[in-house]
């Protein structure tokens, strides 16, 4: 994926099991942390909630993001170590087009895996409903949450954060361990998504591979994900919006 800059924090050395321990810990935590939170205030809860309960769902990611920062900076890094930092523009312009190319393509090949298993899909127009014809609440999806939570805060929090510290677990920041670590965050961010069914985990794992991938072809770098993951989001809630997706 080219010669990119490999963080020293990650290279192999005499601590690099205490590296690798912390990691893992760190790992765990916020593993755990993310799960009990989007369990406790999913999309389809904030959807048809109050605006304490919107509130509270944008809350949600800023807490997680707070968190992970307290952990890198006790870890010796800062987000800039792990893709929040300038981008080198070619590959930038050239990592949207051919990811998004890509997560069609793999999304697509989860989406018939999954029929082919009989993993039943759970239509986002019914666990959305609401949202068609409702200009504020589309505009709140597709801003603070489109654009805020997802786009920004589950790059920064995936793969940003936790193939960061996935990478430092493995101690190698190499084709191999960065192929295992892509993978590994995808897993994570699948099984995140649990809420959404099996059918929709499986997308989403799909999704977080293709991000995975831009990111490592970005020279380790989290701005074309983000704007990857936007563009996405945002067709897919101005389709529920109009009425596009789904029956009529």
């Amino acid at each position: 994926m080219g010669q990119e800059h490999i963080p020293t924090a990650i290279k192999s050395g005499p601590d690099g099991f205490r590296r690798s321990m912390i990691a893992g810990l760190q790992l765990a935590f916020m593993g755990a942390l993310s799960l009990l939170l989007t369990t406790l205030i999913s999309p389809h809860a904030a959807m048809n909630g109050d605006i304490q309960i919107k509130i509270l769902f944008v809350g949600r990611m800023v807490a997680l993001i707070a968190v992970a920062t307290l952990l890198l900076r006790l870890s010796g890094r800062r987000w800039a170590d792990v893709g929040l930092r300038k981008v080198k523009r070619s590959r930038f312009l050239l990592a949207i087009p051919l990811g998004l190319a890509g997560a069609l393509a793999i999304v697509s090949a989860a989406q018939v895996v999954a029929a082919k298993l009989g993993i039943q899909h759970t239509p986002s127009d019914y666990r959305f409903a609401t949202l068609r014809g409702n200009l504020g609440l589309y505009l709140f999806y597709l801003i603070p949450v489109t654009w805020g939570t997802a786009a920004i805060g589950e790059e920064m929090l995936f793969r940003g954060f936790f193939l960061d510290a996935l990478l430092r677990l493995f101690g190698s920041g190499g084709p191999i361990g960065t192929t295992i670590a892509v993978i590994a965050q995808a897993v994570i961010f699948g099984l995140l998504h649990l809420y959404q069914g099996a059918a929709g985990a499986s997308v989403a794992g799909a999704l977080g591979l293709a991000l995975g991938f831009v990111w490592w072809f970005s020279g380790r770098n989290l701005w074309a994900g983000i704007v990857m993951h936007g563009i996405l989001d945002s067709i897919s809630m101005t389709g529920l919006y109009l009425g596009l997706i789904g029956p009529h």
